[in-house]
């Protein structure tokens, strides 16, 4: 049965735990050669210097973590996720549920916003788009990541999965961000990562959401697995 990224159901069972978020956050985007996305993800929000920034969909909290110690900047981190606001809140001291089309913030309350890995989440993402333009000052940037479609496309070829279908993606995200910001900039962010054995790419395959019924096929590996690490980074500043 096809699983949908964007299904509030499928989403919400998802982030009940961090545990597959984790598992996958390793091979998703992560890089043993080339560029780091997350890093990525963190110089783009620190060139844009945020006094205030708000983190949608901020997941545990180690990549919000990250950019507020490299920007210094005050972070209101939200997620949708009890679960996810909690273990944020452990690692950031606090952290707010909400949802991401229905900010419960001010308009033109923050600097700079961040929405890393996660508007494909979202079932409405103009909407989602549009609130995040909303809390954003004048001429406050969004700073949003998502993957390409051919990511690890090694991988799923090794499976024969089918094409990949996402309402966000490296792809076709900009255009949806020209709808609401007067200006979009993107960056291809590329690296490898390694994947050791066929215990680690079948442990990642479970835990992947929309793919995880492709782990029977997960073949023992001869040796090491090289697979191609492809996201955006998208820069949109708001009028």
């Amino acid at each position: 049965m096809a699983v949908a990224l964007d299904d509030p159901e499928v989403v919400a069972r998802q982030y009940a735990s961090e545990r597959d978020l984790e598992t996958r956050v390793r091979v998703f985007r992560g890089a043993d050669q080339g560029e780091d996305p997350e890093q990525a993800v963190v110089d783009s929000v620190a060139a844009v210097r945020p006094g205030r920034l708000i983190d949608a969909g901020c997941g545990t909290g180690a990549l919000t973590r990250r950019v507020a110690d490299r920007c210094g900047c005050t972070v209101e981190a939200v997620d949708s996720s009890p679960r996810m606001v909690e273990v944020a809140a452990a690692r950031l001291g606090r952290a707010t549920r909400a949802d991401v089309c229905d900010l419960p913030f001010a308009d033109g309350s923050f600097d700079g916003a961040l929405a890393a890995w996660m508007l494909y989440h979202v079932a409405d993402v103009d909407r989602a788009i549009g609130e995040l333009a909303r809390v954003l000052r004048p001429g406050g940037s969004l700073v949003a990541a998502a993957p390409m479609l051919d990511n690890l496309h090694e991988l799923w070829d090794l499976l024969g999965a089918p094409p990949r279908v996402m309402s966000f993606s490296g792809d076709n995200g900009g255009e949806a961000l020209g709808r609401r910001f007067r200006r979009v900039r993107r960056r291809v962010v590329e690296g490898t990562v390694v994947i050791a054995s066929g215990g680690e790419l079948r442990g990642f395959v479970e835990a992947t959401i929309e793919r995880r019924h492709l782990a029977d096929r997960v073949p023992e590996l001869r040796q090491p697995l090289q697979v191609s690490v492809r996201h955006a980074v998208f820069v949109a500043d708001s009028c």
